[in-house]
């Protein structure tokens, strides 16, 4: 979306400073889309997949279901304390660095791929699956972690342990993981535990 199509939706009474959707928005492959306006709302769910010039979410934003993010390489950060009733995906967001700490998310939370994230943020909250497959930077999680679904750890290279306290609600993918020497103190797995040896 750029200053014309905001010039456009601004015939209809909506501006930068109050645009508010009751139900979804679907931006997918706006690769000119740099910015969102502060205060956006949104009923439904945001997607925002393939939005490669986005850099950063605006200021009070809320979204009522899910949040798409895959593929917006140019996203280096998210908002302190965002909040997402549904699935969250930032699944090959290679320039992401950093989660903010409190994140919370109601259903899945999808990292694969990005490469740059190096932690979680303490506070962490994920209702449903974490998926961090090919977190490659990753070099630790959260003592006592808890994941309501699956979790995905294939393909994370630089893990040299699992925290203590780890509590799965699903199943637990170890493949690829070569760097588990042994299983933490604490560990509670619902289903299976996945390893190739």
């Amino acid at each position: 979306m750029n200053k014309t199509d905001w010039e456009i939706l601004g015939k209809f009474g909506v501006t930068q400073e109050n645009l508010s959707v009751g139900g979804s928005l679907d931006l997918r492959g706006c690769t000119g889309l740099t910015a969102l306006p502060d205060g956006l709302s949104v009923g439904g769910s945001l997607y925002l997949r393939g939005c490669t010039g986005l850099t950063a979410l605006p200021d009070g934003l809320s979204v009522g279901d899910s949040l798409d993010l895959r593929g917006c390489t140019g996203l280096t950060a998210l908002l302190d304390g965002l909040s997402v009733g549904g699935w969250l995906d930032l699944s090959g967001c290679t320039g992401l660095t950093a989660l903010p700490d409190g994140l919370s998310v109601g259903g899945s939370l999808d990292l694969s791929g990005c490469t740059g994230l190096t932690s979680l943020p303490d506070g962490l909250s994920v209702g449903d699956s974490l998926d961090l497959r090919g977190c490659t930077g990753l070099t630790a999680l959260l003592d006592g972690l808890s994941v309501g679904g699956w979790l995905y750890l294939s393909g994370c290279t630089g893990l040299t342990a699992l925290p203590d306290g780890l509590s799965v609600g699903g199943s637990l993918d170890l493949s690829g993981y070569t760097g588990l020497t042994s299983l933490p103190d604490g560990l509670s797995v619902s289903g299976t535990i996945f390893k190739d040896f």
